[in-house]
């Protein structure tokens, strides 16, 4: 209950945080009486914003979540599984042939393109003949490096958009509209609602293959649903704040070290607690320096590397 009780703490200063400081800063004694500038400024760019930054995370911190249950790896995420990668190379090519102005494409690009990395991955493991834990994690990262290259070379070549690709692959949340957040979100809220009938069998499958197929759990079955399902938070992800890596890795490992094992309680506590992550990282990377903003995905890669390394160490320390 305590916890509980912080993270919605966490969630309201969260919230103020990210109305009220930024380039231009608006003063609380204002709140009374403010100006037509500083009203726009909070509802028309800093509300949408927040928005789009807890939907992003919330969406990467659930796909992280069910990706490591169901391969039994805390090493998963949509991000190092070349998900995301794929997500932006849908995006990129709507970039190259003009329907990036058609922001309503953008989900669809990013979720095609994230379907393509999940066959992909799944292509390589098949063609290794061992539909092995190890061999999940290996083809997702030879696809990320792969759809990565890809995506670079259509940046190369898209020279006259460069600038504008290149902020968006690390990571940019201003592009969002009040409307089309406030869609995304219910979506998101639906598919998240959806993987709450899926926990009982993520509860099993994350303790072993075998011990789901004897209490007769498809495990194929629900591999392949809970990647679709990652790929569609993903897609949603990546149109809206572009490829930020690592909130689907940090997250749910926190949440699992604070709350419980359990995914009736993973799932939703790793959609608020990623949410509220990239509120403050983006809080943070557009507040860090005067006269110009950084980009999130900087932000996040500065804390999921190191933390990413501590899990590898860590994990092969209790293997040996």
């Amino acid at each position: 209950m305590k916890r509980l009780v912080l993270l919605l703490v966490l969630l309201l200063l969260g919230i103020g945080l990210a109305l009220f400081c930024g380039a231009v800063k608006i003063p609380l004694s204002d709140l009374g009486h403010l100006t037509q500038v500083q009203q726009d400024i909070i509802w028309q760019l800093r509300l949408p914003r927040m928005l789009n930054a807890f939907l992003v995370g919330g969406c990467l911190a659930t796909a992280g979540a069910l990706l490591q249950g169901v391969l039994q790896n805390p090493l998963a995420d949509p991000y190092i599984l070349g998900i995301s990668a794929g997500a932006g190379l849908g995006v990129a090519v709507l970039f190259l042939f003009n329907f990036f102005v058609f922001s309503v494409f953008l989900p669809f690009g990013a979720f095609g393109g994230a379907v393509l990395a999940v066959f992909a991955t799944y292509f390589i493991v098949k063609l290794t003949r061992n539909f092995s834990i190890y061999n999940f994690i290996m083809a997702g990262i030879i696809v990320n490096t792969f759809l990565a290259a890809v995506t670079m070379l259509i940046v190369y070549f898209s020279k006259e958009k460069f600038m504008g690709l290149m902020f968006w692959f690390m990571g940019n949340l201003a592009n969002a509209e009040l409307n089309r957040v406030v869609v995304m979100i219910l979506l998101s809220v639906l598919v998240v609602g959806y993987t709450m009938f899926l926990a009982y069998q993520l509860n099993i499958v994350s303790v072993g293959d075998s011990e789901a197929n004897a209490v007769g759990i498809n495990v194929a079955g629900l591999r392949k649903k809970v990647f679709f399902i990652a790929s569609f938070l993903t897609g949603i992800a990546v149109a809206s704040g572009g490829v930020i890596g690592f909130v689907g890795l940090v997250i749910p490992h926190m949440v699992r070290l604070l709350f419980k094992y359990d995914f009736r309680v993973v799932i939703p506590v790793s959609y608020l607690l990623g949410g509220i992550f990239l509120m403050y990282m983006d809080t943070i990377s557009r507040s860090l320096f005067n006269g110009f903003e950084l980009p999130v995905g900087i932000l996040t890669a500065f804390i999921g590397a190191p933390f990413f390394l501590w899990l590898m160490i860590t994990k092969m320390r209790k293997s040996a």
